[in-house]
Order: C-alpha cells, then structure tokens, then sequence
C-alpha cells in the first residue's frame, strides 16, 4: 500500500503545476513566417501621394523597395490607397467642370476623362429612310 501512496503524490504536484501556469496569460503569437513590416508615417504619406498621382499599386511598392504583394495582404494599407484615389477621381471631376463653366480647352479633361473615370465619346447616329438589302447575286 505504500506504494500507492507514493503514486498519488505526484499526480497531486502536477495538479498544483497547472494551476500556477493557468494564471499567466497566454502571448497570442503569429503564424510562422516574416514578421510584419512597420512603416513609418513618412511612409505612409508617401504612398498616399503616388496614389493620389495616379499610380498603381506594383508601381508603388517597387518605388517604396517593398514586394507587390504588401498592398494586397494589408487590408489597412489598400484602404487608404483607394481612399486617395477615390479622391483624385473627384478632383478630376471638379476640374471638368471648371474648364466647362470657363469655356477654357477641354482637351486635357476629356482625356483624363475617358482614361480615369471611365467616360466614352458616344456618337449617334440618326437614320432617316428606309434601308433595302439586296440579295447578292452569285454565279
């Protein structure tokens, strides 16, 4: 029997050990891999300049020295990337109407226009008449 005793024992200290490791708080780490790259506010309003220029993202992240993929996977840095060019769309529009409310060369808006915002020349074409087909004669 005593070496029941024995046995028991150290069940009972192993018991004590997990109670005192339960009290720390767990560190919630990151997945393996590289960590994370900091950038610093000089950065940041950097890439938000070249955005507001018109740039794309590959073109920003090979003037910053950083891989493409940095723009995609953080969601923080791809918002406000947008966000600058959303705002450069609406300066774009605010500018068209300028030059058409002074009657100054549109020339330059039309084509930022149509490169930018996605606007088109659309011609119509209005037909008067009646239009014959006729059959073609092959022998």
């Amino acid at each position: 029997m005593a070496k029941a005793k024995i046995s028991q024992e150290p069940a009972k200290r192993s018991k004590a050990k997990r109670k005192s490791s339960v009290a720390i708080p767990a560190v919630k780490k990151r997945g393996p891999g590289k960590p994370r790259i900091k950038l610093t506010p000089a950065q940041i309003k950097k890439m938000q300049e070249l955005a507001y220029s018109g740039c794309q993202n590959n073109t920003i992240a090979t003037l910053m020295g950083f891989h493409k993929n940095l723009i995609d996977e953080r969601d923080d840095i791809r918002k406000l990337l947008t966000k600058k060019r959303c705002e450069r769309k609406l300066w774009l529009r605010k500018c068209q109407n300028y030059r058409v409310e002074n009657d100054s060369s549109p020339v330059m808006a039309i084509f930022l226009g149509k490169n930018e915002l996605g606007q088109s020349d659309k011609q119509e074409i209005a037909h008067s008449g009646t239009v014959s087909l006729k059959e073609p004669i092959i022998k």
